[in-house]
């Protein structure tokens, strides 16, 4: 490609690290028209790596001591919990039932369900070291030594177990939860009235990656599933992938991805159940994507031995498209595991058909994605910064106990005691026009799509937030920044660390009973075209100021 065709060029990043002196990064554009429409897409591959965003913003971390497998930190943890209480209130709509299975089985189990033959390689196996050690003193290695020595002989043990036919005592690191809940729908007796039984688990999952693809969040060995099956009847395919679509909808576009690729992939030439419940199957399955109004694209031929699937491939605003969610029917496992049903005539009884389903996959390879699609810009709803009280003063005990009160009201809603010096006010000093201001930032153009809507949209917000907080008090993460810093350098801080808003507190706030609020996500430039750090929204009483936060917390915004 000739230069004389590059109207534009985006230096993305620079390194030391090439082997001939420095590695530049750029994207090249045919025109400045393409530079402008497509450079809001291009992320810096260093400046949203979901690591470095998440050493800068403490989220997590992983250590030597245990490869593959992520430190949450308390503010990672948060993210993690309030994601999980997303798929948990849709387990609640769509009547799942949450399980807890255990997390070691016999060799035995992973033989009945096909994992010990076609995927022991990927699992790790588990074994006491009284067990360890009696096993390498049966096979004539080590016979006493550390530990460590013991642990040498465990590989050759093992295998010299494995040919004597002792593979009974032998146990693994569940690496799916499938055999588990085929277990708990074997404990109990089920009529064909009974079906659907859906089962939901986010215990974790344990697979021996290779040590050189583990990367951060995205591939590891440890890891989280939001992982459900549904047991049902051939007749209730549809309506179970068709809310299974629903649930994925809803939860995509509430996480910011409303784009996402379906592909159906059908029968293969090898595989497993008589051809009539494959064609029934299909068939649900094609009409449930027929029905959701969603573009999928079909993969002949090209489903699992054991039923047909369908991939769901989610698209961030960078265009990147990922790997995500699965919906997949199973006939080999509720064989191999003799699963029935009593039929309705009452005589004879039937197999279920068991359908494999997970909307996130990995929930820890979610947060990567997630973290790098927001660049560590985190909603309200879902960050784990959501406030920060800077007293001016913080050496004043006064001023110091009053930020602390101030953080006790908007993170729990507790009243002020009488030491706190705050003057505790439920008059509203705001205008509805003043409040409709300060939500056009978070209110999406939907909600006030013409003037005569605009005076009830927030009132009605704000009423709503005050009915839900009487039923179910809201909480929130406020810290307290007492730091020696100066306060200019506590607010450029909280500017760095992505905290959501900004409370300062002074005498005279301690005396009106208000705070100077600061939003990160409302900007205003001066007259170098720069952008302030925050954008200062004014003074709030804390019950306003709460009230905001219910209204942005419930709107997910």
């Amino acid at each position: 490609m000739h230069s004389r065709l590059i109207a534009s060029c985006h230096l993305l990043a620079r390194s030391n690290s090439h082997q001939l002196g420095h590695l530049a990064i750029r994207t090249n554009y045919h025109s400045k028209r393409h530079y402008s429409d497509k450079s809001q897409k291009v992320n810096s591959p260093i400046g949203t790596d979901h690591r470095t965003i998440g050493t800068e913003q403490k989220l997590f971390f992983t250590h030597e001591s245990s490869p593959g497998t992520p430190f949450m930190l308390p503010h990672g943890m948060r993210i993690a919990g309030k994601v999980e209480r997303v798929i948990r209130d849709l387990y609640q709509r769509w009547s799942y039932d949450e399980v807890l299975t255990p997390q070691v089985f016999k060799a035995d189990l992973w033989k009945q369900s096909g994992h010990w033959d076609n995927y022991r390689d990927d699992m790790f196996g588990v074994e006491g070291f009284k067990e360890m050690q009696e096993r390498a003193q049966a096979s004539n290695h080590h016979s006493g030594g550390c530990c460590g020595d013991v642990a040498h002989t465990y590989d050759a043990s093992l295998s010299a177990s494995a040919k004597n036919g002792e593979q009974a005592t032998m146990y693994g690191l569940k690496p799916m939860n499938c055999p588990g809940h085929c277990l708990l729908y074997a404990a109990q007796e089920h009529s064909y009235r009974d079906l659907p039984i859906r089962y939901a688990e986010f215990s974790p999952l344990h697979r021996n990656e290779a040590s050189g693809a583990l990367t951060g969040l995205t591939r590891v060995r440890r890891f989280h599933q939001d992982d459900a099956h549904v047991f049902c009847r051939v007749d209730q395919i549809y309506d179970e992938i068709a809310s299974m679509l629903v649930m994925l909808q809803d939860a995509y576009s509430l996480f910011g991805f409303p784009k996402f690729e379906l592909a159906l992939s059908t029968r293969p030439e090898q595989f497993l159940g008589e051809l009539e419940d494959w064609q029934r199957a299909e068939d649900s399955l094609r009409h449930a994507l027929d029905a959701s109004s969603l573009p999928w694209t079909l993969n002949e031929a090209d489903g699992a031995f054991y039923g047909p699937k369908i991939d769901i491939r989610l698209i961030d605003a960078a265009g990147k498209k990922h790997q995500t969610a699965t919906i997949q029917l199973d006939f080999q496992l509720p064989r191999r595991f003799d699963l029935r049903y009593m039929t309705s005539d009452g005589t004879s009884s039937a197999r279920p058909v068991m359908i494999h389903r997970a909307i996130l996959g990995s929930m820890e390879r979610f947060m990567a994605i997630l973290t790098e699609n927001l660049a560590g810009r985190w909603p309200f709803w879902l960050s784990p910064r959501q406030a920060v009280i800077l007293p001016t003063s913080p050496n004043d005990p006064e001023l110091l106990a009053c930020a602390h009160a101030v953080r006790d009201q908007l993170a729990l809603g507790l009243t002020p005691g009488k030491k706190s010096n705050i003057r505790q006010r439920h008059d509203t000093t705001l205008t509805d026009e003043q409040r409709l201001d300060i939500l056009k930032a978070y209110i999406p153009s939907s909600h006030l799509s013409n003037d005569d809507q605009k005076d009830k949209a927030v009132a009605q917000l704000y009423e709503a937030a005050k009915a839900r907080e009487r039923r179910q008090p809201h909480t929130f993460h406020v810290e307290v920044d007492a730091s020696i810093d100066k306060l200019g350098k506590r607010v450029r801080r909280a500017h760095v660390e992505q905290v959501n808003f900004t409370c300062v507190i002074g005498p005279e706030e301690m005396r009106t009973g208000k705070v100077q609020v600061r939003s990160r996500d409302q900007y205003q430039g001066d007259s170098t075209g720069r952008p302030e750090l925050q954008q200062n929204m004014g003074t709030f009483t804390v019950d306003e100021l709460r009230q905001l936060f219910i209204t942005l917390d419930d709107h997910h915004w």
